[in-house]
């Protein structure tokens, strides 16, 4: 739940920036748009290395092995790094005045493409949710403590995304 809270307060983050500052609100929605796309492809990435590992282990009844979805979970928290250098732009162009209606139009004009690339990223994160519950109920002696690590360093790796909040 708190995962699903970053994410919409990032959401609306990139929604309150549409219709900011002047030439450079378009670039600034285009990278914000291509940042969730990148946020969803490295969730997706960390399912897929979730459900091999799962796969091996279901198949061979060794310890789960989640290195390589730990892994990258590192390249979801530079996306993270990368969100907040971005968010550093915004708060600057947000210093600039624009008209309400500049602002609604610019909205209206943005808001289902941002909308889509958040529809994507929150359904790569309920794939991500169904793979470790699944992980988690292997008949493995290590399968819930390699999940609980990897859930962990996921949070972690979210942790720059939370920050945005702030």
């Amino acid at each position: 739940m708190k995962r699903s809270l970053v994410f919409g307060i990032t959401f609306f983050l990139c929604l309150a920036l549409v219709g900011c500052g002047s030439d450079s609100k378009e670039g600034l929605i285009a990278d914000t748009v291509r940042l969730i796309d990148l946020a969803a492809t490295e969730v997706g990435n960390i399912k897929t290395k979730v459900k091999e590992a799962t796969d091996k282990s279901n198949d061979t009844r060794k310890k789960l092995d989640l290195a390589d979805a730990m892994s990258a979970a590192k390249k979801l928290k530079e996306t993270g790094e990368v969100a907040n250098q971005i968010n550093k732009r915004i708060e600057k162009v947000r210093q600039k005045p624009i008209s309400a209606e500049d602002k609604k139009a610019n909205a209206d004009n943005e808001r289902e493409r941002l909308n889509t690339a958040f529809a994507n990223l929150h359904t790569k994160r309920q794939e991500l949710r169904v793979e470790l519950a699944k992980a988690e109920g292997l008949d493995v002696p290590n399968a819930k403590d390699e999940v609980q690590k990897l859930r962990d360093k996921i949070r972690d790796a979210e942790s720059p995304f939370e920050s945005l909040q702030r």
